[in-house]
Formats: structure tokens, C-alpha cells, sequence
């Protein structure tokens, strides 16, 4: 996609830019660290970012680090996550994902991600404490 085909958009202030780079960067360090490929990754912090509000991401995917900048008005942040721990666990991948296209359909609202996005965490620290086997780690996601 081309910068250049951006539509503009209203600039965020401050405090939402940090939530918006926040929640995508939680999003992205979810995928990788649950077994999503790099592509899913970076399509999927793309599209949370510009769902929310963000003119623009740029992204960067390693196996184990994610570098996202996101741009707004002439405002930019840049922030570094780094991902410690590798695993597969589709259905945690299934999950972001489907709250990705919720939050781009405008079916989520502000509270509602940020409560959600902790219940996510906290569910995949509960499988990861018990394994996260029982099902394989294997789960079906919506197109």
C-alpha cells in the first residue's frame, strides 16, 4: 500500500496515539508469541492501528521483537517490544485476530478493547501456566 493513499484523517491527541501504538503492539507481540506468521502480524497491528485512528504504521516483524512506529497528524511514536517467549497456540491467534476485524468493523469500543485485550492476556497466561495443550493449541479462526 502506498503512503500517498492514505485518507486523511483527524489528528489523535497524545494519550489516545499512546493507547492506539499500545494495543496494536500488544496485538502484534500476542501473534508472535502464539505461532502467527510474520505476514498476519504485520497485517493485523496495520490494521488495528489505522481502525483506531492512526493516519499511518510503519512496522517491523523479527522472530522475536516488534518495532511499530504510528503516525497522526505531526505527531509520531515509535515503541520496541520484545518477545521472550515462542509457542504455538492457535486459538490465542484466532482470538487477536478476530478482535482485530471487531475493532475495523467499529464493533469495539475504547473500554471495551482495553477490558478485552486484558481478559486476553490473562487467558493466555492461564493456558500457558497449564500448558496450553489440552486442545493442541489448535483452534479455528473466521476468515
Amino acid at each position: 500500500m502506498d503512503q500517498e493513499a492514505v485518507i486523511e484523517k483527524p489528528p489523535l491527541d497524545h494519550e489516545t496515539l499512546r493507547d492506539v501504538i499500545d494495543l496494536s503492539l500488544w496485538a502484534g507481540q500476542m501473534l508472535l508469541q502464539h505461532g502467527a506468521d510474520t505476514a498476519r502480524v504485520e497485517s493485523v497491528v496495520h490494521l488495528i492501528g489505522t481502525s483506531l485512528g492512526a493516519a499511518w504504521l510503519d512496522i517491523l516483524v523479527s522472530p522475536n521483537a516488534l518495532i511499530v512506529t504510528t503516525i497522526s497528524g505531526e505527531e509520531f511514536r515509535t515503541k520496541v517490544r520484545r518477545v521472550v517467549t515462542l509457542g504455538v497456540n492457535l486459538s490465542i491467534v484466532c482470538a487477536i485476530n478476530d478482535l482485530a476485524y471487531r475493532i475495523s468493523w467499529g464493533q469495539v469500543d475504547r473500554v471495551v478493547r482495553s477490558r478485552r485485550a486484558a481478559a486476553h492476556q490473562r487467558h493466555a497466561l492461564e493456558l500457558q501456566s497449564v500448558g496450553g495443550r489440552r486442545h493442541g493449541g489448535v483452534g479455528l479462526c473466521r476468515p
